[in-house]
């Protein structure tokens, strides 16, 4: 093991010296490698979100760090393209643009060439200016189309045998009927009622306009970026130099004759081999005395040691395990499923590290397999039983499978606006006799034991008894992890969801909030009582190193090797900043780091 680490340290010090950093992979040398030292604004292109090159963990911890980055003179945001964010990602991306302001107060400016949607504009809302491109429009109402293909299956000769729990359980509706059940569109047009008044109540507040002007104004939108500015919905309807000219007047003072900017990627990302952030925290009070969550240096491996050593004396380590997607049994093989063999991997090294008390588990699913997430729910209990404390943290969505996941958790943190619930469970089975028939495919049947006469309704009839046995546990997980009466759960169920907003009320959920809230629960419930948490990000993937690039990587006979390599540097480089933060007189480590092995391929 020796002759390993120190094989694994010469190559990180060679790499680090071929790319001029000295002593690692350091985010401000790159930094003032490639954009110079002073003057420079940070840029948040939203088109990045949804893509492999930036998650909300990451874009969190890079404002939170510019904040207090005194190379950083701005913050601007903008979309050249449609946007993959919700509601509830704009809702926690404007909390951290507001905090932002509030520990900084740098100045920031949104420019974008249309305000494709109300959410968006809701964004825009917490910078100081908003610009818009002259031909640019502002959408001001929100809608969800629904698509329905009962009928068209129907002619194809197709049709499903279905069985769900609750009404509310729309998913089949859309293979099964030509329109909205009365049901779904109750349910949908409430949670679209409570996003809508939210947005409404924010926007007013932040564009100092009336919330009973403002609904006037929006129910004679949309309009292009001229009316909205002569509205005072928008700052300015202009080209983007412009906008920033106006916006950043100090920087432009000195006769620079244009903006220099650093996006986000290269920000927090300065070398491929560095997957995953983390982020060093504590608690710090505004000038109002509210709580908020610092960093208290740059957010990546090379750069944990604060600057103030002499005042910590208690430092945590916190995973941050981010799950996006369909729950699946098996593996997760991109970052886009949750697979729970995985997941339940990841927990389970978890489990056996004395130096972990406290796990953030963020979820953002629509649901997925009954049976996977049963899976995953026993293994968050196992963590619980062996004193972990486990918080959820909801994205924009984490419904049906993903609540019975998180029913399991100490605390839930969903945003307002995340649509969460749909306690229930469905299942369907395709017929497609008459298409068969249609194209003269016959098919035959032999079968032995029980009581079968006609194969696809006994099918049935054992699915709907399983439909419902899952739906009572499932229900019974619920009354059980929330402490809430059983009849309640069921006056809750029915396979209807939720607003953040409402689950809060309901009992659903413990806190409003983002990814920020859950870190600062992390805080508030350690026994630990830390002076700063390391926050550790840990993508719930097989094999996260250059994602990008596994094919190419395969193909050479190097995966082997690159996600070797990615463990052995950074668990090394990892250590040695903690062990340095170690030395400070009288610090008690609960983050040491001395023999822990990689976890599926995640360096920790």
């Amino acid at each position: 093991m020796e002759s390993v680490r120190r094989f694994g340290l010469r190559i990180s010090k060679t790499l680090a010296f071929l790319i001029g950093a000295k002593g690692g992979f350091i985010v401000g040398d790159m930094f003032r490698v490639q954009f110079g030292e002073d003057d420079v604004v940070l840029k948040m292109d939203l088109k990045d979100f949804g893509t492999d090159r930036l998650n909300m963990f990451a874009a969190l911890a890079a404002i939170d760090s510019a904040a207090k980055d005194d190379r950083i003179r701005g913050l601007c945001a903008t979309s050249t393209s449609h946007s993959m964010l919700s509601s509830a990602d704009y809702e926690e991306l404007r909390a951290a643009v507001n905090k932002f302001k509030t520990l900084s107060n740098k100045p920031t400016v949104f420019y974008t060439e249309s305000l494709e949607s109300l959410t968006m504009y809701h964004f825009a809302t917490a910078f100081d200016k908003i610009a818009v491109q002259p031909l640019g429009d502002i959408a001001t109402g929100m809608s969800r189309n629904f698509f329905f293909i009962g009928d068209l299956l129907k002619r194809w000769g197709v049709r499903f045998e279905k069985t769900q729990s609750g009404k509310h359980k729309s998913f089949l509706d859309t293979f099964t009927r030509n329109d909205m059940s009365s049901e779904n569109r109750e349910q949908q047009e409430r949670i679209l009622s409570s996003v809508y008044q939210e947005l409404l109540t924010t926007i007013s507040s932040a564009r100092e306009i009336s919330v009973k002007a403002l609904q006037k104004v929006f129910a004679l939108g949309p309009f292009n970026s001229v009316q909205a500015s002569s509205l005072d919905l928008i700052d300015e309807a202009c080209h983007a130099p412009d906008a920033y000219r106006s916006g950043f007047q100090d920087l432009f003072a000195s006769g620079a004759k244009s903006l220099r900017t650093v996006s986000f990627t290269n920000y927090i990302t300065p070398l491929l081999l560095t997957p995953t952030a983390e982020r060093v925290a504590q608690i710090v009070k505004d000038k109002d005395g509210n709580e908020l969550l610092e960093s208290t240096s740059s957010v990546f491996p090379a750069s944990l040691t604060p600057p103030e050593v002499a005042t910590v004396r208690r430092v945590e380590l916190v995973p941050v395990v981010t799950c996006h997607g369909e729950i699946t049994s098996g593996k997760s093989l991109s970052k886009r499923t949750i697979g729970a063999e995985t997941l339940c991997k990841i927990l389970a090294k978890l489990e056996s590290k004395p130096q972990v008390e406290t796990i953030i588990l963020r979820l953002d699913t629509p649901g997925g397999s009954g049976i996977a997430s049963e899976t995953i729910w026993r293994q968050i209990k196992e963590l619980r039983s062996k004193g972990k404390k486990v918080i959820v943290s909801m994205g924009s969505v984490t419904a049906s499978g993903g609540y019975y996941i998180a029913s399991a958790a100490n605390e839930i943190v969903a945003s307002k606006t995340t649509i969460t619930g749909s306690i229930g469970v469905f299942a369907m089975i395709p017929n497609i006799d008459k298409l068969l028939e249609k194209h003269g495919v016959s098919v035959e049947a032999v079968s032995r034991g029980g009581n079968l006469e006609k194969a696809l309704k006994v099918d049935m009839m054992k699915v709907h008894r399983r439909v419902q046995i899952m739906n009572q546990l499932f229900q019974h997980r619920v009354a059980e992890g929330r402490a809430l009466p059983r009849k309640l759960v069921e006056g809750l169920a029915g396979g209807r969801i939720w607003s953040g907003d409402d689950a809060r009320a309901l009992g659903l959920v413990d806190h409003l909030g983002g990814l920020e809230m859950a870190m600062m629960r992390a805080f508030k419930i350690s026994d630990f009582k830390p002076d700063i948490i390391v926050f550790k990000e840990i993508p719930c993937v097989e094999s996260p190193f250059f994602s990008g690039f596994e094919g190419y990587a395969d193909t050479l006979g190097l995966s082997k090797i690159v996600q070797a390599w990615e463990s052995l540097s950074y668990l090394f480089e990892l250590r040695n900043k903690l062990e340095a933060i170690s030395t400070a007189p009288q610090v008690e480590m609960k983050a040491d780091l001395s023999g822990l092995e990689s976890i599926v391929g995640h360096p920790y």
